[in-house]
């Protein structure tokens, strides 16, 4: 869980450079940019500021993340079996690597 965070607040701080970047073109985004996530514990810890079991080793730097949700972000569970970016981080059976990899548009 505790590195399913990092990658939240990796993927938060990317998403507020881009958001501030397409300002600069005079492009401004209303609406919070919606991330997938998979990690039910993740999105818990992310929402609820109370503390959680597991959570000490989190730095509160990485907490900004709770200030961002519903302005920049807003963060959307994803079962895992549909989430497209385990094609990238895991090894799969080669059925769903398929599946996945269709719903990519990526061909052989």
């Amino acid at each position: 869980m505790i590195a399913e965070f990092y990658a939240l607040c990796d993927i938060t701080r990317d998403i507020i450079w881009l958001r501030q970047h397409l300002q600069t073109l005079g492009l401004t985004l209303k609406d919070p940019t919606l991330v997938f996530e998979d990690n039910a514990a993740c999105i818990e810890v992310a929402k609820n500021p109370s503390n959680h079991k597991g959570t000490k080793q989190l730095l509160t730097k990485y907490y900004f993340v709770r200030d961002e949700l519903n302005k920049s972000i807003m963060l959307q569970q994803i079962s895992t079996t549909e989430n497209t970016a385990d094609v990238f981080t895991k090894s799969l059976p080669s059925s769903r690597f398929l599946s996945m990899r269709e719903k990519l548009c990526l061909r052989e």
